[in-house]
């Protein structure tokens, strides 16, 4: 995985040209981690149609956590999400204003014809600043490695 290249987005329209490119899962998130924009990968790993319900929803909810309803705000608030390499890495991303590169850890997803899955993610977060409003772009791969079955699950 590499920092994708935001120098060469002027737009959404450009990121998201750039999203139905790549084959891992891109999302495009605002500061409270909101989605914006996303790829196929993403629906295809969820198991979804399309990703149009989950537009303006959080990472979490898009991903699938398992744990959005442990907070009565969902994602990125329960006692947990501070152990979730996503949450972690979005937050460094937003302090230091800078890319992180290869983070990794286990999450836990529901998906339906599968029941909680805990894959191991790899992601990689980048600042881009569009007009004065800074966005965050996540990009995850599925490292194919699965901690399910440890868990007893």
């Amino acid at each position: 995985m590499s920092i994708p290249p935001v120098d060469q987005f002027a737009s959404m329209d450009d990121a998201q040209k750039f999203f139905n490119t790549i084959s891992d899962i891109m999302l495009l998130l605002d500061r409270r981690g909101r989605v914006h924009l996303t790829n196929q990968a993403l629906a295809d790993m969820m198991q979804r149609p399309d990703n149009s319900k989950i537009m303006q929803k959080t990472f979490g909810e898009a991903l699938g956590c398992i744990h959005i309803g442990d907070h009565p705000n969902g994602c990125m608030y329960g006692s947990i999400c501070n152990d979730c390499v996503l949450h972690l890495a979005l937050k460094h991303a937003l302090k230091t204003r800078a890319p992180i590169e290869n983070q990794e850890g286990i999450v836990a997803i529901g998906l339906p014809s599968q029941g909680v899955r805990r894959p191991v993610l790899k992601t990689t977060i980048t600042p881009w600043r569009q007009g004065r409003k800074i966005f965050l772009i996540m990009q995850v791969n599925d490292t194919g490695q699965d901690h399910t079955n440890e868990t007893g699950n």
